[in-house]
């Protein structure tokens, strides 16, 4: 069980909207955007486990927030208190990464009903009865890949005995309003202005061929492992001050270029927001 200490409802933010635009995008298969993380866990018991999720369920009102519609526009709903399920798996005899993978893979593959579901399943692994590692599913409405690092971090502080200071971060409502606030506004205009003008240097399309029926498996996942690409892009990035990822995207610009003979190559890539002010590295927005 959790209890929040403000409910609400307001409309969701701007880097929501761009999660639900894809999500209606893509829908039926948006479970692509669920995403697991684990945590290993040890020297407690599952009482206490079930007890820390309740406590950073309650510390992150993104955790206790439903999507929901008002008068047909996407609101984000806050709950005041209610209760999530962690299930329980023993593991037996069972390697347990590779049961870990097994979970994760069943909590991921099933989409959130955005509307009813909170935005987290978890999962408490088991030997012989004591906790040794724990699955969380994030739904791509409530937080990222940073988020999730920040509540894992802050479950493995509660598990480790400490107490947790204050959470001062910005919460999604928060950050809504000041989205439409006057500050907020100005913002959003500046943001369209750049963008106008960097929409007069991109290709009406990046890929002018005739475009083939789509596939009966519409959406694919591809992984490029190398360990020599990997350093060299963060050794590029430490020297640029960049970023591995900045590096990783003008490859793939250019490899984009070579192939449809574009100078200017576009590219949808989806970043962070904790460098601005209102979303600190702490929040989990």
């Amino acid at each position: 069980e959790f209890h929040g200490t403000r409910p609400s409802t307001e409309i969701i933010t701007w880097g929501q909207r761009a999660i639900w635009t894809a999500i209606d995008r893509i829908s039926p298969n948006d479970a692509y955007f669920n995403f697991v993380r684990t945590l290993p866990v040890a020297d407690t018991d599952v009482d206490s486990v079930v007890a820390a999720i309740g406590q950073i369920v309650a510390r992150h009102e993104a955790l206790h927030t439903r999507i929901v519609l008002v008068d047909g526009e996407p609101h984000q709903e806050v709950a005041a208190d209610g209760a999530l399920a962690v299930e329980i798996v023993e593991a037996g005899t069972a390697d347990l990464d590779e049961l870990a993978t097994e979970t994760g893979d069943r909590l991921a593959g099933v989409a959130f009903d955005y509307g009813r579901d909170w935005p987290l399943r978890t999962v408490v692994l088991t030997k012989d009865g004591a906790p040794a590692l724990l699955v969380l599913c994030f739904c791509h409405m409530a937080t990222d890949f940073g988020g999730a690092m920040i509540v894992l971090a802050d479950l493995a502080a509660l598990l480790r005995g400490e107490e947790l200071p204050a959470n001062t971060a910005t919460q999604p409502v928060d950050l809504a309003r000041y989205q439409r606030s006057p500050a907020g506004r100005r913002a959003a205009r500046g943001a369209v202005q750049y963008w106008q003008r960097a929409y007069e240097r991109i290709p009406p399309s990046m890929f002018e061929h005739e475009i083939a029926p789509p596939e009966e498996i519409r959406f694919h996942r591809a992984y490029l492992l190398s360990p020599g690409a990997a350093k060299a892009a963060e050794l590029i990035g430490e020297r640029l001050g960049t970023g591995s990822s900045a590096v990783y995207n003008a490859a793939f610009a250019l490899t984009i270029g070579a192939l449809t003979k574009h100078d200017t190559c576009a590219l949808l890539t989806i970043t962070k927001n904790r460098f601005l002010a209102q979303t600190d590295r702490k929040s989990v927005v």
